[in-house]
């Protein structure tokens, strides 16, 4: 009954808005749809009652084995290419450009595919973007925002809050930094001393919102990623 009444919305692929569509939801919505029309074939091919299930059962539906196989014979196109898999059960002819985005707009840095052997080639020249980088940031002052947090980030105790007063790890890498790139910069504590979240309305707070709020050119610290930082 289910699949009588559904079928059409089965069988219409859902046409994506590419501009705002994760690969991982990409992903998730051809899993499911590529189920959803190989189950509705299956059962067109057998003749067999479907009886009810419970959560409590003891056996495996006794059609299992029979539609895992069906699986990795069954193709379909999704959104994301034409879904098909080998008799291991891994996704065959499947392929995605790996790109960033840039202010010129978005770079293509290589190529994913499930048929090359290493899967990923690199198309980007790493060693040109940095050579383009160090020279954009030589000779520029940068405003460090940060927090006191050992052995990352300490400070020798003198009242004065000046940068020759902070040492330690993220310091250290600092340093080196500013030796190799030819930048100087100045250190700050951040006001509020925390690292960052995000609030109710959408703000945020500690060295991450002194970044987006473009007070600050690079925030160093012990940062863990979270699920809010990633994003």
């Amino acid at each position: 009954e289910f699949f009588d009444s559904n079928i059409l919305s089965v069988n219409t692929p859902f046409q994506p808005n590419e501009r705002s569509l994760r690969a991982s939801a990409a992903l998730m919505y051809d899993s499911v749809y590529f189920f959803a029309r190989a189950l509705n074939q299956f059962i067109e091919q057998h003749s067999f009652n479907i009886t009810p299930l419970t959560c409590d059962a003891q056996q495996p539906w006794i059609h299992g084995s029979a539609f895992s196989l069906f699986l990795k014979t069954f193709e379909v196109n999704g959104i994301t290419g034409k879904i098909k898999f080998d008799d291991n059960g891994l996704r065959t002819d499947v392929s995605f450009e790996v790109v960033d985005l840039a202010a010129t707009g978005v770079n293509k840095n290589g190529y994913w595919s499930s048929n090359i052997p290493n899967r990923l080639e690199v198309q980007r020249n790493f060693t040109k973007d940095y050579e383009i980088r160090k020279q954009e940031i030589q000779n520029q002052r940068l405003k460090v925002t940060t927090l006191i947090e050992p052995p990352y980030v300490m400070w020798n105790g003198n009242e004065t809050n000046s940068t020759q007063n902070f040492f330690g790890f993220c310091i250290d890498i600092l340093l080196d930094l500013a030796e190799r790139l030819n930048f100087t910069y100045e250190i700050d504590i951040v006001k509020d001393k925390t690292f960052g979240k995000k609030n109710d309305k959408g703000e945020w707070n500690g060295i991450i919102g002194e970044l987006v709020q473009r007070k600050a050119d690079l925030g160093l610290a012990g940062l863990t990623i979270t699920y809010q930082r990633e994003q």
